[in-house]
């Protein structure tokens, strides 16, 4: 039997505590390109995927999560054909590239302002470095990288990963230019069993708010950028429901 709807269950967020970051701000833009998704099944945890499930391995083309848009597109990626009639899945495991398209910009002390624009972008081992403003409008988007760079103190369920599939230790991404997907783990908020002749239906909705970050301190280094300071993705929310 073959299901028609990807089943991305029960995230409270999309990517949560990359790193403590001095400031943030809303992203009017976010896009991300999401490499693979699966399900995990029950005896899995925060930091181990037992029994991976595909659900869609490949490209899935820029999907902007800040856009009205992004639930649809999204929750049409992939297949549930791979799950198991019966089996009971508990955990997910999503994987996407560091490398994202964000627009937006964060809010010194001074009520300054840090934006994206044409600044260096960002990558395994650098911050991005925004442009420094007084004023909030008219900022472009910009190639910035999901989580801080260098982290060594992420959640166990968060690994760097290598173009080749290789994964890092566990909530570490530092000491690596290699580390250019991240993979995350999340427990569904109730566990579901694939049943014959049920097709679930999935609901997503995406909030970018707080979710340009700033390393260090926006107070005379929004124009800098590197392992220790500069702009990174952070924190979108994903609310789920599904039905069966």
């Amino acid at each position: 039997m073959k299901f028609s709807k990807l089943l991305i269950i029960s995230l409270t967020t999309f990517f949560l505590n990359f790193e403590v970051f001095a400031a943030s701000g809303d992203a009017v833009v976010y896009k991300i390109i999401i490499k693979k998704v699966e399900l995990c099944e029950t005896g899995s945890t925060l930091a181990n995927c037992l029994n991976p499930v595909t659900l869609f391995e490949g490209d899935s083309g820029s999907i902007d999560i800040a856009s009205a848009e992004a639930g649809a597109a999204a929750a049409s990626l992939g297949t549930l054909a791979a799950a198991t009639l019966g089996v009971t899945y508990t955990h997910i495991q999503t994987t996407m590239n560091r490398a994202a398209t964000i627009s937006g910009f964060v809010t010194n002390a001074a009520n300054k302002f840090c934006k994206t624009g044409s600044g260096t972008a960002g990558n395994t081992s650098v911050n991005a470095v925004g442009a420094f403003h007084t004023s909030n409008t008219s900022n472009s988007a910009q190639s910035i990288f999901i989580g801080e760079a260098e982290a060594s103190d992420l959640p166990e369920y968060m690994n760097g990963v290598t173009a080749a599939g290789v994964f890092g230790p566990d909530g570490d991404i530092s000491g690596s230019t290699e580390y250019t997907m991240m993979a995350h783990r999340l427990v569904l908020t109730a566990p579901i069993t694939i049943t014959l002749g049920k097709l679930p239906t999935v609901t997503m909705a995406f909030s970018t708010t707080g979710a340009l970050g700033f390393a260090g301190s926006t107070t005379g280094h929004c124009t800098a950028g590197d392992a220790a300071t500069g702009l990174y993705g952070a924190e979108p929310t994903v609310t789920l429901s599904i039905t069966n």
